[in-house]
């Protein structure tokens, strides 16, 4: 690798872990903000789902453990900001093709396959907790698949196979730096 790679890897990492650092200090305390302002009027939620049927009644109770089970993907969120920070800055420190990085991309990989899935049966849930105090015959079960699932997935997909196809090409690279 170049010396000019390198510097332009290091500089890159520095401003992108900046920006996980961040999004890990904001990230919950949007979450929590969101959290408060639904609580303080649990029919707000019925525009975050639309599948909701008329006449539901959503109290504060069914209202807090709907929200909790959504606030609940901040943790493979966290999770994946944290292997991002971690993995930049091994790169500021220089390491670039190393188990350690590829351990990190897979990690990330894996995260965002879990939040696809999350997010496929997450809102599943949210909407029968909504609805399970509806009358026979108003429950709703509501199962969907957006864009951004299928973006997550198929991200964490590559990242997955990134980080395996990286633990190779290290083992590799330290065998080739073993014969020089």
């Amino acid at each position: 690798m170049t010396e000019a790679s390198l510097r332009q890897i290091r500089r890159l990492s520095r401003w992108l872990q900046l920006g996980t650092t961040l999004a890990m200090l904001i990230l919950p305390l949007v979450v929590t903000l969101g959290l408060a302002m639904a609580l303080a009027d649990p029919y707000s939620l019925s525009q975050h789902f639309p599948g909701l049927p008329d006449g539901t009644i959503l109290t504060r109770a069914t209202a807090t453990v709907a929200l909790m089970i959504g606030a609940s993907m901040l943790i493979p969120a966290l999770f994946a900001l944290s292997q991002m920070r971690r993995l930049f800055s091994l790169y500021l420190a220089g390491e670039v093709l190393s188990p350690a990085c590829a351990a990190h991309i897979r990690r990330i990989g894996l995260s965002f396959v879990t939040l696809a899935g999350m997010g496929v049966l997450l809102p599943t849930l949210q909407i029968l907790v909504l609805t399970a105090t509806n009358p026979a015959g108003q429950r709703a079960l509501s199962i969907a698949i957006s864009s951004d699932s299928i973006g997550f997935l198929l991200a964490g997909g590559l990242l997955t196979v990134i980080g395996h196809s990286m633990v190779e090409a290290a083992r590799a690279a330290e065998e080739n730096a073993g014969f020089v």
